[in-house]
This record gives C-alpha cells, structure tokens and sequence, in this order.
C-alpha cells in the first residue's frame, strides 16, 4: 500500500501537523476526526470530540484495535479557523436519547461545506432515532459562531453515513461513489423548518464510502478522497479493522459522478484513519484526516507539487515500515497485545509521555525496552517525542 506520508520526505513544502491547537483542553474528550472547508478566505474545522465514558475489557477487547477505547461513548463538536480568525466554539447538537447498539450517542463524521456565501455541515446522528442513524444538516449563522438551523433528513434506510458534500452544488451529495450515485435535499413540506427529504437513488453497494468533501479539480473534473474499510477478527478473537483511501478524480455524467481515475494510498499506517475534510485555497490543498479515532491532523499540499505528488503515489513502492507493521501483526496475532498497543499508541501521535502513561497503566508489564524499540524502528512522519 502507499503511504502518502511518504511524499513529506521528499517534500518538505508539504506539511503534516497534529493539530492540537487547545482542542484537548476539554477534561475527558479527545479529538476523534476533523473537517475543513474555506470560508470568507480562512480555512474552517468542525472537529468531533469523543469522550470515552465507561471500560469493560472483557466485553470490548481491543475494539478497533485500541485497547485504551472505552464503551460506550458520546461526542460534541467544536468549531473554528486555523489561523484562529474564528475563534473556537462548542456547538449545542442534541445528543439525544437513544443508544445505538448500546454504544453510540451523538453526533459524527462532520462535514462542511458552503453553499450561498453561508457554511453548512451535513453530520451523521445516532441518537435523536432509535436503532438509526441519521444525516443532520446545519447552517451556520454568518459570524460562524453557532448554529441558526437544523434539519433532520428522512431516509427510509437504517444507517447514513458518509456523504461528501459537492462544493458548489445546492445541498448536493456523493451517495455511493462506487456507482457516482448522487443525491439532493429539499424541504419537507409539512414541515420545512424541521426535515428535508432525499431527491435521488439512495441504493449503496457498500463497496467504498465518501469520506472528504467534493471539490472542484480542473477541467470540469472533480476531486475527493473515499475510503475502504476491512474489517476481520484475528485468532485471539479480536476485532480488528484497517483502512485505506483514494484520491478520486470525478466528472459528472448526467447526474452521476463519474470516476475518471483512483490513486490508492494510506496517510500514516495501518489501523483507523478516516478523512472528512478537503479544502483549498488560493495556493494549497488541506486535507482533514484522523489516525485511531483519537488525533486529528491536517496535511497542506501545494496546488503546482499536486499532480507530482500523485504520479509518485502511483509509482511508489512499499515502504520499509510496511513489513514491519506486518511482523508486528504476526506477532500480534499469536497474542502479544502488549507490543500492538504500544505500537498504536505511538502511531496514534498522541504526545509520547502520554502514549507510555496509557500503555502502562491498562498493561502494567509492558517493558520500556519494547516503546524503545517501538520508536526506534517505525518509520512514521510525526514531529519529536514529547
């Protein structure tokens, strides 16, 4: 697999920073995922924080492969600029009273977008439903402050997850970008300041999700990143899950997006990472991604370096961390969950201190020797130990 990573090696005009900027100064909240659009010339974020409320290790062991996350959880979301021009905000989304699965509660995945001169963000919802997950769609008012409207969508299905706002089409949405199904919102008529509806084919085949928004490429064309997730149980008995992204040049055939050409690649390393942000300015692309639903990072790619940057995606071979990851998984797989927690830990980019505090205090025999060797050995873009 590429390690889009990588290309920072040999760039260092492309930028990839933690972004802490004061989003864990809330006790009990880590940053879950992250998205970014541009508004008024300033580079917004909507970041989902996750508090982790209760730890049951018997039931839930290394759940998504991160022996540290606690069941079930709820989120909030929190709002603002990069260069701090909009300053950071605690949005009030309900987080309603059902748990899915008993799990989930609250709102996910945010995505932003502008339509009108005015921000907007479509959110999935697991708890205003039961047993549903839901798409929220809000628009914010125009000092970017709060939220002055909210819509729940009416689908007849049971989950909706992923749509990817197509920047500069009204309220429409990449559905499926497997078959470039997409799909538009309208108001409801009985009651247009509360539902909207879905106009359009709402058929998924659960091939590949969206994850970033969609935006416009060049020549009519179109540009966003979707995501694959595989998921498998190993023989302890654990869930583990891994994902890998595209970046997806489009163009419209009718109302269909159609996929002109794929770039396959990975950010950091194997385990969760999930993108929902692709923004642009003027000079750069900025791309919103998270690693392990737990760090949110941005990646700033230079519009003149973009093309190079995916021709070397497409020409790159498997980097050296790569069979290392997979002896490490062998490894894990026979059971030494000691060693993949601590590995995680370090690639979840977490600051290091912290990273050996969790590791040792939910495995108190985890061995200095084995972080050392953890952060000697892995080859992974990531600033100095903290």
């Amino acid at each position: 697999m590429k390690y889009l990573s990588s290309i920072l090696t040999n760039h260092p005009e492309v930028k990839c920073i933690p972004l802490w900027n004061g989003l864990l100064d809330k006790p009990g909240y880590v940053p879950g995922n992250i998205s970014l659009t541009n508004y008024n010339g300033h580079i917004i974020y909507a970041v989902r924080l996750v508090s982790y409320l209760c730890y049951n290790f018997t039931q839930w062991p290394l759940i998504n492969q991160m022996m540290y996350l606690q069941w079930p959880y709820t989120s909030i979301i929190v709002i603002g600029s990069i260069d701090g021009y909009y300053k950071q905000t605690e949005l009030n989304i309900p987080m309603g009273n059902h748990l899915l699965w008993n799990m989930f509660q609250g709102p996910e995945d945010p995505r932003l977008y502008v339509w009108d001169d005015r921000v907007y963000m479509n959110i999935a919802h697991s708890g205003l439903v039961q047993d549903k997950v839901i798409q929220m769609v809000c628009r914010f008012n125009q000092e970017f402050t709060g939220i002055e409207q909210t819509w729940q969508v009416n689908s007849p299905n049971q989950y909706e997850k992923n749509w990817a706002p197509i920047q500069g089409k009204e309220h429409t949405f990449l559905y499926d970008p497997y078959t470039g199904n997409t799909i538009t919102l309208c108001t409801d008529a009985e009651n247009p300041d509360k539902f909207c509806n879905i106009q359009g084919q709402t058929t998924f085949l659960n091939m590949e999700g969206g994850s970033s928004q969609v935006i416009p490429y060049k020549d009519d064309q179109y540009l966003t990143i979707t995501h694959n997730r595989k998921n498998w149980v190993n023989n302890c008995g654990y869930r583990a899950t891994d994902y890998t992204h595209n970046f997806r040049i489009m163009e419209f055939d009718g109302d269909k997006l159609k996929t002109i050409k794929t770039y396959p690649f990975k950010f950091l390393a194997p385990g969760i990472e999930f993108c929902c942000g692709l923004a642009e300015d003027a000079d750069d692309y900025y791309i919103g991604f998270s690693v392990m639903d737990s760090s949110v990072h941005v990646m700033k790619i230079p519009k003149d370096l973009f093309e190079q940057v995916l021709q070397e995606l497409e020409a790159q071979e498997c980097p050296p961390c790569e069979s290392y990851w997979n002896n490490s998984f062998v490894s894990y797989f026979e059971g030494d969950r000691d060693f993949h927690t601590a590995m995680l830990s370090y690639i979840n980019h977490i600051p290091w201190f912290n990273a050996r505090k969790i590791i040792k205090g939910l495995r108190g025999n985890v061995n200095d020797d084995i972080l050392d060797k953890l952060e000697t050995n892995i080859n992974v873009s990531r600033g100095p130990k903290q």
